[in-house]
């Protein structure tokens, strides 16, 4: 039987430490890095609210490297972006000039929310008709095999 010891629980917990961020891949502290010193017990917290924290450009993978305070600057000068209307589903990543001309003439654009709603009927259409059925049919099916398992 393992005992929880709050005690010294609460002891390590107020043990401080470097921000993960702050920490170099030799062990040292990283000039450029999160400099905050924090108790152990609010690492969780602040790796999610660190500035310094290693984010992704969502244009390209090809931009790394960035923290989280640099991605707003990084987007206003970023060369590749995705298509105005990926929200409306167009999947297309570029340049700038090629984005622009893209957009001039994207299916998505000239389709509006219609065509996302067009593909959102038909995946819901293949639910109804196909993968629900299917499931209630392995549902029935195992609830069978239970039931026969446990007469044995």
């Amino acid at each position: 039987m393992v005992v929880e010891n709050l005690s010294l629980a609460d002891q390590i917990g107020q043990l401080d430490i470097y921000c993960d961020f702050g920490i170099s891949e030799e062990g040292t502290q990283d000039p450029d890095g999160c400099p905050d010193v924090l108790k152990l017990c609010e690492r969780k917290k602040h790796r999610q609210e660190c500035v310094y924290a290693p984010v992704n450009c969502p244009n390209s993978p090809e931009c790394s490297g960035l923290r989280k305070h640099e991605l707003p600057k990084h987007l206003e000068e970023c060369k590749i972006r995705r298509c105005s209307f990926n929200g409306s589903g167009c999947q297309k990543i570029g340049e700038i000039d090629i984005m622009k001309e893209h957009e001039s003439s994207c299916v998505f654009a000239l389709m509006g929310d219609s065509l996302s709603q067009a593909i959102d009927n038909k995946i819901k259409d293949r639910d109804e008709k196909i993968v629900i059925p299917s499931i209630k049919r392995l549902d029935d099916r195992i609830s069978q095999e239970g039931s026969s398992f446990s007469k044995r």
